[in-house]
């Protein structure tokens, strides 16, 4: 998977490799693939926002948690390109 915690549709089914596979060969169904996981980042990201307003936390957490998946998220595309 994209991402070990993602529940989205392309981390359930389909491994980094073969989606990176998919992307390097021009093929659209990697690029769909890789929409459909971005798309559930940012729901799930949104999800934590709403949540954090209704607690009235500081927008502060938010950012910060964001930030953190963000730079994790970067540091895995290194790792894995070699």
């Amino acid at each position: 998977p994209l991402d070990d915690e993602c529940d989205c549709y392309t981390c359930r089914n389909f491994s980094r490799g073969y989606i990176r596979h998919l992307l390097r060969s021009g093929e659209i169904t990697g690029g769909r693939l890789v929409s459909i996981h971005n798309l559930r980042f940012l729901l799930h990201l949104m999800e934590q926002i709403r949540e954090a307003i209704k607690e009235d936390n500081e927008w502060a957490l938010v950012v910060d948690a964001l930030n953190e998946s963000l730079h994790e998220d970067a540091t895995k595309a290194r790792n894995s390109q070699g």
